[in-house]
């Protein structure tokens, strides 16, 4: 642990908040609906900053799924994936994005947020 934090207490609801308000700020700027899809090491860090019922209920969040080798199927207009930069995590990345813009998935146009 750093020096500077030996016997001090982190404000962890205020981080939490200005993580929550970061998140919200992102997503609001994303018009339309939206699918998120995690990266499994974020999924349960992310519903202790904020829980997926008040992400559907104000940001237009559709649904929400962990980044698996599954291919998703969804008919939102915006997919936004929350990963963490490791190579597996952008090959999983690329391998939906392929697979939602195969001429038989192009039901609409798709915006990928990464």
């Amino acid at each position: 642990m750093a020096t500077y934090l030996n016997d001090r207490l982190l404000p962890l609801t205020e981080i939490r908040e200005f993580a929550k308000l970061d998140l919200f700020r992102k997503l609001d700027e994303i018009r339309g609906n939206k699918v998120i899809v995690w990266d499994p090491t974020l999924l349960g860090p992310s519903r202790t900053v904020v829980s997926p019922t008040e992400l559907k209920q104000r940001h237009q969040v559709e649904s929400m799924t962990a980044l698996t080798e599954t291919m998703l199927e969804c008919s939102c207009p915006n997919v936004v994936f929350f990963v963490r930069p490791k190579l597996r995590m952008m090959k999983l990345v690329a391998m939906h994005v392929r697979y939602l813009e195969q001429p038989e998935r192009r039901d609409l146009r798709r915006a990928y947020h990464v």
